[in-house]
């Protein structure tokens, strides 16, 4: 794969000039690269959130993340090809750059100042282990906002994605011996097997050991907490309870509920999970529609929910979009809703929900919503 031809599709597609085997083209390599997923939806809301923008600080902004690059030395393919040496660049000066070549080069500055704020890219890592290796009491630290999903990798070559609103932490004595992270959140693992160095994931309600597998982990304050097995074997344990435990088989997922109540078949399990916490053991859901598993489709770029009640529903738009949601009906909240959204915006996506059942929705302002009858 031409990393140079995958900027020059995506900047064809944002300047509205790409043909239709170019955007053909576009939609094959994202498909066999689905890692691309995520820094093409970067690029597009980091390039419309400055498109909006007053033509003097767009320009300003613009050359500042150049700057920025030139002195820290990131290199990216679609901006090398235009920027050979420092120089100005005027945003309005189109006889000297076609459109799409400029997106090309600003979209890609803007996603290296985006990456350096806000992803964990391999070299913001490195500078976190170094400083740990400085303080022997340093915690490296992983933070999404609401609204943008990454992926990282830690120091054993596990890699995680860590999805919105989320928070990953591990200390100096990682790998030593454990592989030991706290999460607050969601993250997809795809941990690398080692026998002799278990890896431990503490969350506010379960603790999750394994030593190589693929899985996922969703653990938000005040919501059900789940580990949800796609391969391999983890090993599951109620927080300061090590009586009990359960090992999952691929395709299972435990479910702690966070209102003791639950609403399927209970398995059995040891008494004193019985008598302090509501737990069950379920298949992994798959969206017949499409064979999306549900637990894991925001991996894929794809926010996907079945028969979930609208509060719940709710909770997902506030963090994939970066929205604040509330009901002016408290009846709405339990309307069991289904869909399934990959390039949508939050308008579109609560227009496409309120198509299926009758409810209003406004804009308080560009990040508030208020939903009722």
């Amino acid at each position: 794969m031409s990393v140079e031809r995958v900027w020059e599709l995506i900047a064809r597609k944002l300047a509205g000039e790409a043909s239709e085997s170019e955007l053909k083209e576009l939609d094959s390599l994202l498909k066999a690269n689905p890692n691309l997923h995520f820094p093409l939806q970067t690029i597009t809301d980091l390039w419309q959130q400055k498109r909006g923008a007053d033509q003097t600080e767009l320009e300003a902004a613009f050359q500042k993340h150049l700057r920025r690059m030139q002195e820290q030395g990131i290199s990216f393919a679609g901006a090398n090809a235009e920027i050979e040496e420092p120089a100005t660049y005027h945003l309005t000066d189109h006889s000297r750059r076609r459109p799409w070549k400029f997106i090309a080069a600003a979209a890609s500055v803007l996603v290296a100042g985006s990456l350096i704020l806000h992803f964990s890219r391999s070299s913001t890592l490195e500078k976190v282990r170094t400083v740990a290796e400085k303080d022997p009491g340093s915690t490296s630290e992983i933070v999404t906002r609401n609204g943008s999903r990454t992926r990282i990798k830690l120091p054993d070559g596990s890699t995680v994605w860590l999805n919105a609103g989320s928070k990953l932490n591990y200390d100096k004595s990682f790998g030593v011996k454990l592989r030991e992270v706290t999460l607050t959140g969601e993250a997809y693992f795809d941990v690398v097997r080692n026998l002799e160095v278990p890896f431990l994931i503490h969350t506010h309600r379960i603790d999750v050991r394994v030593l190589g597998t693929q899985f996922n982990v969703r653990s938000y304050p005040g919501e059900s907490t789940e580990a949800a097995l796609v391969k391999g074997s983890i090993e599951v344990s109620l927080l300061n309870d090590q009586s009990g435990k359960i090992i999952l088989k691929p395709n299972q997922k435990i479910v702690v509920d966070a209102d003791s109540t639950t609403h399927s078949t209970k398995p059995k399990l040891p008494s004193r999970w019985k008598d302090e916490d509501q737990v069950s053991i379920q298949q992994l859901t798959i969206d017949r529609r499409d064979g999306t598993t549900l637990e894991t489709a925001w991996v894929e770029n794809k926010l996907a929910f079945v028969e979930e009640p609208f509060i719940d529903v709710a909770k997902k738009l506030e963090r994939w979009y970066g929205v604040s949601i509330s009901f002016s009906d408290p009846k709405l909240e339990w309307i069991p809703l289904t869909g399934s959204f990959t390039k949508e915006n939050v308008s579109e996506t609560l227009y496409a929900l309120s198509v299926a059942i009758p409810f209003k929705y406004s804009f308080t302002d560009s990040n508030t919503i208020v939903i009722g009858k």
